[in-house]
């Protein structure tokens, strides 16, 4: 209980880094997000 005040702020922190929110971005354009067309938009 006594760090967790810490622990949560610097997570947030950390989510909000640059390299963090852009890797979030590319994430979400990768095929793999819609396994249904998977098989469609690699053939």
């Amino acid at each position: 209980k006594n760090g967790r005040c810490f622990f949560n702020s610097h997570r947030d922190a950390l989510a909000k880094h640059p390299m963090e929110v852009i890797g979030k971005q590319l994430r979400e354009q990768m095929l793999w997000k819609n396994d249904s067309n998977l098989d469609n938009a690699s053939n």
